[in-house]
């Protein structure tokens, strides 16, 4: 029989059959897109049992997209049917199987090559019925058709190759890829956002040493990225040598030209991490000595202000410059 054989009749359902609001069922099935939620938003009692409901749904969405097949089909339509046909396989008789899943996911992308949240519901088949290969192949092809999408990226990015230590090789050929084409900038800089948030959680110093410095001098890091890694390291527990990674980064990071927000940065960690309040304050004053060196001042005197730190009676000075003490 047709997976379509499957949708129930409104009135076969007999007396006694569990039943559920409209609320509550799209609630159990959540997420669905808006575009389902309107198409049953008429419905306040489905007069027949929870699984025959949500073949009913699958089942209208497939009739909704089979009647617009003479057109351009709604991409968001495509894309929750993948994921309803995958959500529901656990039922007794599920819809399709996971050949014909793949099948449709597959089919579907041919019809929108170029709709990211098609290629992604795809993905998701995928990896739910896929073999490895073919999840590989997908996230290629995907990467291929929208290229500037860093979601693509990320995806495949996150489950293939996390950037642990066991599979930096792995992240390093994307983050080269992603360098070849000057439209991939936001994807690079997606990509080493993932980088920056796995060095904090490195054990080995010389690891996180290595992947700051490969970060330095084998890829494109926006002050973002750099900023990123900053609040990795300064937040990590690690060996007492680590200061000297953290100063790198800070320098690096001024590099970029965002000088004040850097040496705020690195100021406040001297203060609050390391307790040495006059080395913050000198940061401070040789920054107040350069281009809006008032702003950094002011923005220093009001940080101090809100962690409570030093004596607000004694005026902006305590908190720039003289008068602050190690907390």
């Amino acid at each position: 029989m047709s997976w379509l054989g499957h949708m129930p009749s409104l009135s076969s359902s007999g007396v006694g059959r569990r039943t559920l609001t409209h609320t509550s069922y799209v609630r159990d099935l959540k997420p669905l897109s808006p575009v389902l939620c309107a198409h049953t938003a008429s419905a306040e009692l489905f007069p027949f049992g929870l699984d025959e409901q949500k073949l009913y749904l699958v089942g209208s969405l497939h009739a909704l997209i089979k009647r617009s097949s003479k057109k351009m089909p709604s991409a968001v339509l495509l894309a929750t049917h993948i994921r309803l046909l995958v959500t529901l396989e656990d039922l007794p008789s599920p819809p399709a199987p996971p050949s014909r899943i793949l099948s449709i996911a597959r089919r579907y992308t041919s019809t929108v090559p170029t709709d990211i949240g098609v290629w992604l519901a795809r993905l998701h088949a995928e990896s739910v019925h896929g073999t490895a290969t073919s999840v590989n192949e997908a996230w290629n092809s995907a990467r291929r058709a929208v290229s500037m999408s860093s979601e693509i990226w990320l995806w495949g990015a996150d489950r293939c190759c996390p950037p642990s230590s066991s599979s930096w090789e792995q992240m390093d050929s994307l983050l080269a890829e992603s360098m070849r084409d000057a439209e991939l900038r936001d994807v690079h800089q997606s990509l080493l956002l993932r980088v920056a948030e796995s060095i904090g959680g490195l054990v080995s110093a010389a690891e996180r040493q290595a992947r700051v410095e490969h970060v330095a001098k084998r890829c494109l890091p926006s002050a973002r990225v750099w900023a990123d890694v900053f609040s990795a390291l300064a937040g990590a527990e690690g060996e007492e040598d680590g200061e000297a990674l953290v100063r790198e980064v800070y320098e690096y990071w001024r590099g970029t030209g965002e000088v004040e927000e850097a040496t705020l940065a690195w100021a406040q960690w001297l203060l609050f991490e390391k307790k040495r309040g006059d080395e913050a304050i000198k940061t401070i004053s040789r920054a107040s000595g350069g281009q809006g060196g008032a702003g950094i001042v002011q923005r220093w005197a009001t940080i101090m202000r809100q962690q409570g730190v030093g004596d607000s009676k004694n005026g902006d000075k305590a908190y720039a410059g003289n008068g602050i003490e190690d907390t």
